[in-house]
């Protein structure tokens, strides 16, 4: 059993072979664990700022129709806020941006989240249209789909209604003036690494 000295001294017996620790020994090596521990992750820290922030900023510094961007962590995953202004092909910016992003973040490990110029108008249709696109992208009826949603854009009084499908997501945009709205909806939710989602701006 472990016992104390009167100098306060821990002594373990080893076989007749006494070991001293002396309480400052441990404060010191422990000060030395958390020391290397701190530069450690300061070190992957600054890595990551090299190695993939600072070329995501100057990727998206310069990408078409990105107008603001900010880059996150929220438990892990990397968050991509894009403000967009209007896009001609938002299927085609979709991809680029995915694509690109893709080439300095693994597949899984971020999510692109879109923030866009809506108003009441093309938040209230494409609330509207929901149900609509639920329906196409359940029975794959994407012609009438799109029949669909342009009626509800002109009841509205859109001034256009884009849709676009894949084999992995619908495309949307709502524009009503100066406003617009962007929503990737993916076909296969349970399956999607990526979300792309229309926002508020």
């Amino acid at each position: 059993m472990p016992a104390t000295n009167g100098a306060g001294r821990i002594i373990l017996d080893g076989g007749g072979i006494g070991v001293r620790i002396k309480p400052q020994q441990i404060l010191a090596a422990l000060g030395s664990l958390v020391l290397v521990l701190g530069l450690l992750f300061g070190f992957q820290a600054l890595a990551r700022e090299k190695l993939v922030n600072d070329p995501l900023d100057r990727f998206y510094s310069h990408a078409p129709g990105v107008q603001h961007f900010s880059i996150a962590n929220q438990n892990g995953l990397t968050v991509i806020n894009l403000t967009l202004g209007q896009v001609a092909d938002l299927r085609r910016t979709y991809l680029s941006l995915q694509g690109r992003t893709a080439t300095f973040l693994a597949p899984g490990t971020f999510r692109l989240h879109l923030l866009d110029h809506r108003d009441a108008a093309t938040a209230a249709a494409y609330s509207e249209m929901s149900l609509a696109i639920q329906q196409g992208i359940s029975t794959g009826g994407f012609v009438k789909m799109e029949q669909i949603l342009q009626q509800e854009g002109k009841a509205f009084g859109l001034s256009r209604v884009e849709v676009q499908a894949d084999d992995y997501n619908v495309y949307l945009q709502l524009v009503h003036g100066s406003h617009y709205l962007y929503a990737v909806v993916p076909r296969y939710p349970a399956k999607a690494q990526l979300t792309l989602l229309g926002g508020g701006g």
